[in-house]
C-alpha cells in the first residue's frame, strides 16, 4: 500500500499490579507465549513457526534488552468487527514474540497491510502497554477499535491471573 494512504496510531494503557506480585511472577506470565496468545479474544488457533523456515524475524533493538531469541507464530483469528464483505473475518497473522528483561515485545503483520508493535513492560508496580500500529486510513477506526478492545481484555486477564 502507498504510504500516503496509510496512517499510524498509538494506544497506551497503564495498570497497577495486584499487591504482593513480584517482578518474577509478573514476567513469568508475559514470557509464557502460549498464555499471552490464548488471551486473544479472537483466537481460533496458532502454530509455532520459529523453526519451520516460514519466518524471518527482524532483529530487535538491543536497547530493549532481549533475554531470548525471538519466537515466531502464525496466529489464526476470527475478527468479528470487520464490516461485511470487506475481507474474510478469518485472519492469519505472522507474529514475533521477544522476551525482554522487563517485559515483552510483540510485532505482528496482518492482512491488508496492518502492522503493529506492542511493548509490555513492568515498572514500579505497574503494567505499561504501548501499542503502535499502521494501516490504511480507511481501516483505521475499525483496527483501532479492535486493538483497543483486545489490549484491554488481555490486560484484564493478566491482572486476574496475577491476583490468583
Amino acid at each position: 500500500m502507498l504510504k500516503a494512504f496509510n496512517s499510524t496510531d498509538k494506544i497506551s494503557l497503564k495498570s497497577t499490579l495486584p499487591g504482593g506480585v513480584t517482578a518474577e511472577k509478573a514476567l513469568a506470565v508475559l514470557h509464557d507465549h502460549d498464555f499471552m496468545i490464548r488471551c486473544d479474544r479472537n483466537l481460533e488457533n496458532y502454530e509455532d513457526i520459529t523453526h519451520s523456515g516460514k519466518s524471518r524475524p527482524k532483529p530487535v533493538d538491543a536497547a530493549l534488552k532481549p533475554t531470548a531469541s525471538t519466537k515466531c507464530y502464525n496466529i489464526h483469528d476470527y475478527v468479528n468487527n470487520i464490516p461485511g464483505g470487506i475481507v474474510n473475518p478469518k485472519v492469519d497473522s505472522n507474529v514475533e514474540y521477544t522476551n525482554l528483561e522487563d517485559g515483552l515485545f510483540i510485532v505482528a503483520m496482518a492482512p491488508l497491510g496492518v502492522v503493529s508493535s506492542c511493548r509490555w513492560k513492568f515498572e514500579a508496580g505497574e503494567l505499561l502497554i504501548d501499542l503502535t500500529f499502521s494501516c490504511s486510513k480507511l481501516l483505521l477506526p475499525m483496527v483501532r477499535s479492535g486493538f483497543k478492545e483486545n489490549i484491554e481484555h488481555i490486560n484484564d486477564t493478566i491482572l486476574r491471573t496475577l491476583s490468583a
